[in-house]
């Protein structure tokens, strides 16, 4: 039996926009920490100012055998041609969930291209 909640904590990094196949993709590495594991949806908004989210990937898990994951998600191009400038990432566990906590919440500039060397200020 196990008594008392088991924590966790993921990080986001190195943000960018690649094209792939004539496709264009959001990719990040996420890391993981903790002896649960977690599931839960990206959010990602302007830094300033809050307002309707620019992209939303509901489904991302981690588990805890694995201590990173690159995630590769589709954009359109209208998705890929808003997520500019300085961008606040919220991962989270989904809102019909029996605990809803923000796993980690962070603000990064979004490269093209190739992985960014850009500092990553995270709360969690």
């Amino acid at each position: 039996m196990r008594k008392g909640q088991l924590e966790a904590a993921a990080t986001i990094a190195s943000p960018r926009v690649e094209r792939h196949e004539g496709r264009a993709l959001l990719v990040l590495d996420m890391t993981h920490s903790g002896p649960r594991s977690v599931y839960g949806e990206l959010i990602v908004r302007p830094r300033r100012g809050g307002g309707d989210p620019l992209y939303t990937a509901r489904g991302i898990a981690i588990y805890p055998e694995v201590s990173q994951r690159r995630l590769q998600l589709q954009l359109s191009d209208e998705q890929a041609a808003k997520l500019r400038g300085p961008l606040r990432f919220e991962y989270r566990e989904p809102a019909n969930a029996e605990r809803t906590d923000r796993l980690c919440r962070c603000d990064h500039r979004v490269s093209r291209g190739k992985p960014a060397e850009n500092p990553m200020r995270a709360t969690s």
